[in-house]
């Protein structure tokens, strides 16, 4: 069972919102410039001079911030790439076979997104709590609550997706898809948010799984299984919608 002391981590030391704001959407480009082109050799930097990794279907997008609330740092982003008015596909559909060819036309494309760009920085990935935690002020042993901090770390993902499931209902989305890697979707399983595969592995950003999941399934199926991370996760919901 998840402890309160967690739920206290995230309101004490995390905030997830919603980008309204150009800086916002700035700061998530610019998040993901470090983690796609800097971290990982997935987009060529040479692309973005400017340090902010973007491309068309951002036009289209919507983004959550995951946010240190001591520092207001943007450590974690995640974009929901909305259906186009114009009858444009998903990012998913420039693969092929399309992953949609495996559902055999069962889903809307009106009320369906593709969730993309999941990005977490890499000082909260690795080290947590060694180096950057000691250096702000704790009132306590920094050693005690960087282990408190670890204990979060694999549900920053989570809090992702709780980003993602707040932006679909504010934009009514009913079914997400993704390509997603096979790591983060089995950690997202244990948690009780399960996406179904859809075809094989593809090459995309190294060996990923294309996936969809309804949002209502997902929602019941955590309540349903993990209600205490459910819950420790929505205790954040208020700071989504503004």
């Amino acid at each position: 069972m998840l402890s309160s002391d967690l739920a206290q981590v995230f309101d004490n030391y995390f905030d997830i919102r919603i980008a309204r704001t150009p800086e916002d959407v700035k700061a998530a480009q610019m998040l993901r410039y470090q983690v796609y082109c800097v971290e990982n050799n997935f987009e060529n930097p040479e692309d973005f001079p400017d340090g902010l990794e973007r491309d068309a279907f951002d036009e289209r997008s919507v983004h959550a911030l995951l946010v240190y609330s001591p520092t207001n740092l943007v450590i974690g982003t995640v974009r929901l790439v909305l259906p186009d008015p114009n009858g444009g596909g998903l990012p998913c559909q420039t693969l092929q076979p399309s992953p949609m060819e495996y559902l055999n036309g069962t889903f809307d494309p009106s009320s369906s997104a593709e969730i993309s760009r999941y990005s977490i920085a890499r000082t909260f990935r690795q080290r947590v709590g060694e180096k950057r935690y000691p250096d702000v002020g704790w009132r306590y042993n920094p050693e005690a609550i960087a282990m408190r901090i670890r204990r979060a770390m694999p549900y920053l993902s989570l809090a992702l997706f709780r980003g993602i499931v707040a932006l679909s209902e504010e934009y009514g989305v009913k079914t997400v898809f993704a390509v997603a890697d096979p790591v983060l979707l089995r950690l997202l399983n244990r948690f009780g948010a399960e996406l179904t595969p859809l075809g094989p592995l593809v090459n995309h950003h190294g060996r990923r799984q294309p996936c969809f999941a309804r949002i209502e399934d997902v929602d019941n199926a955590m309540y349903a299984h993990r209600p205490e991370l459910w819950d420790a996760v929505k205790s954040t919901a208020p700071k989504l919608v503004i």
